[in-house]
């Protein structure tokens, strides 16, 4: 007998079973008892709104868990990974990552493609191919959601991305139109931020911070385990906060800031000045890993502004777990010893000194975080 196949959107849940089905989603598999616990329901309350999850097939039960050999088994509750699909893409210049997760997150395919097409409409066709691709393989797709690196107002308008050169576009409106889907888009620090709190390194977490370092730089915030958007969606906009007062100067006029000393293209450029030539990020690493002394002290002298920077972040939300990742993250890695002084030179001594997480994410990592707008629109509407 053929199991049926679950409806393309969710049941419409009260915000009782939205609460329940996000704690299972995030720290299940979950004992009942532990999921009253957290969410302060009772055990008939708890009972009713399981069970209307289960039918909706959302939630599962696990196969019974003996805990001893005449004990009770348990029935903890899991969500129900196959209940429906997910596409999430990322964009950046002149490609679309993306990946189709289930419901749990866990990636089940992944492709990108590419176009030169500086007009968004005609990229956004592309990506709408992609998307279609992906839908002929994976029909059960319910959602998709795209991560872009800008400010993203009501979930759909681009209003600006600086390294597309795109401004006030309706990315959600278009990419619906064309592949007959919803549609969320976001912030990409944001989103990405967002699948780290509920599939990664933040998993289990009530606050947490994701700095990302490579062409741009960004912070995602997540506190009482909400992700922070902020006014017009622009929180964790620092990096044009100053870390050396006499720093080169960005093309916005301030001096010494994250984006002159942090980014891919400013490491890139801090080396050559100091070698009197011109390097490649790619190179400024290698060299940095071949022990070369003057890349190696621009990387030191970054990598403990960096650190500087990561206290100043974490005294001002004080997270449980900061994630430190992004397409240039290697720099931090190889300059791991800077960071962590610069990070212990300037935070509060109260702090937890190992909750900073250093992670290497590809863009289709990036792109699950798209699949988790998806997945959160799908859950809580």
């Amino acid at each position: 007998m053929s199991t049926p196949r679950p409806d393309r959107t969710a049941p419409l849940l009260d915000k009782s079973a939205q609460g329940v089905a996000l704690a299972v989603l995030r720290h299940g598999p979950i004992a009942r008892a532990e999921l009253a616990r957290r969410l302060g329901l009772s055990s008939p309350s708890l009972t009713r709104l399981t069970k209307e999850l289960i039918k909706a097939r959302l939630i599962r039960e696990r196969p019974a868990e003996q805990r001893a050999a005449t004990g009770r088994p348990s029935l903890p509750l899991e969500i129900n990974g196959e209940a429906a699909q997910f596409i999430g893409i990322k964009i950046v210049a002149g490609t679309a990552y993306g990946v189709v997760t289930d419901l749990r997150g866990a990636v089940l395919d992944r492709r990108r493609i590419g176009s030169r097409a500086r007009v968004p409409s005609t990229f956004l066709g592309r990506v709408a191919e992609l998307i279609t691709g992906f839908r002929a393989e994976h029909p059960r797709v319910s959602g998709v959601g795209v991560g872009i690196g800008g400010p993203v107002l009501d979930g759909s308008v681009v209003q600006q991305a600086h390294f597309l050169g795109w401004g006030e576009v309706d990315v959600g409106a278009i990419l619906s139109s064309a592949v007959g889907l919803p549609v969320t888009v976001h912030n990409d620090v944001k989103a990405l931020t967002l699948a780290q709190h509920w599939f990664g390194a933040g998993r289990g977490c009530r606050s947490l911070v994701v700095i990302t370092v490579g062409v741009g730089f960004g912070c995602g915030l997540v506190i009482n385990d909400a992700l922070v958007d902020g006014d017009r969606g622009i929180s964790g906009e620092v990096g044009h906060w100053q870390l050396l007062a006499d720093g080169p100067e960005c093309g916005l006029g301030h001096r010494g800031c994250a984006s002159v000393l942090l980014t891919s293209s400013a490491l890139a450029d801090l080396a050559g000045r100091a070698a009197g030539t011109t390097f490649t990020f790619a190179e400024f690493l290698r060299l940095a890993r071949d022990g070369d002394p003057t890349v190696g002290m621009v990387l030191d002298t970054s990598a403990y502004q960096l650190g500087l920077l990561v206290a100043r972040i974490a005294d001002l939300v004080a997270p449980e777990r900061i994630v430190l990742c992004g397409d240039g993250v290697e720099f931090a890695m190889i300059g791991a010893e800077a960071v962590w002084s610069g990070l212990r030179d300037h935070r509060s001594v109260l702090a937890d000194e190992d909750d900073l997480i250093m992670e290497e994410l590809d863009f289709y990592d990036w792109a699950r975080g798209g699949a988790a707008l998806a997945i959160r629109r799908y859950l809580l509407g």
